[in-house]
Formats: structure tokens, sequence, C-alpha cells
């Protein structure tokens, strides 16, 4: 076993949104990505009408992320301007992983 893998321990929550008993100090989330209303029963469960999934998820955040908490979002280029617009807590950073289909990851640390 690698030393690293040696002294590194972590817990995995699979949880609807946020419990309220819990911080965290590292959320990875990969929320609906399109903010169309979901056309059939599929497609609803890729679909965010308004990003009201999003918006919910930004809102929780610093109630449940710890001081310096991370937070890694993997969505499309295009929500960029609504994480800047609601995440004045957070310092941001966004990284992309297919330039071709604007799918990037957002690196969200809390101040």
């Amino acid at each position: 076993m690698p030393r690293f893998a040696r002294d590194f321990y972590a817990h995995v929550h699979n949880e609807d949104m946020f419990p309220t008993d819990f911080t965290y100090d590292t959320i990875v989330a990969n929320p609906p990505w399109s903010d169309r209303d979901g056309f059939n029963h599929f497609a609803k469960h890729f679909c965010d009408p308004g990003h009201a999934t999003l918006h919910r998820f930004l809102d929780h955040l610093p109630h449940v992320l710890k001081p310096k908490g991370v937070v890694y979002l993997f969505h499309q280029g295009r929500v960029e301007s609504v994480l800047r617009a609601r995440c004045h807590l957070f310092d941001i950073r966004c990284f992309t992983i297919d330039p071709e289909k604007r799918r990037v990851i957002f690196r969200l640390v809390l101040k």
C-alpha cells in the first residue's frame, strides 16, 4: 500500500442534498446540467429548470461546509456566472476537463 494511502481516511456520505447534523471538509457534487424542463420521465432526472437544485445546493453550502472547506462541482461552463453571482463567500476556480462539450470542474473554497 502506498504511504499516502495509509495516512488518509475518508468518510463518504451519499445524502439527499444536506443532512443538518454534519459539516464537511470536502463536498463533491454533480447536479443536473440542463436548466430546461424535462420533456419526459427519463429527462426529468437530468434537468433542473431554472437551476433550482443548483441554487438550493449553493444556499446550503455555507451551513454545511467547515471553514476553509472545499467543494468540487462538476458542471458546464455556462453556470460560472451563476456561481460568481451567488457565491461571494467562496474563492472560485474553474478547470476545463472537456472544452468541446464545455464540461468543467469548479473548485469553491469557503473563505
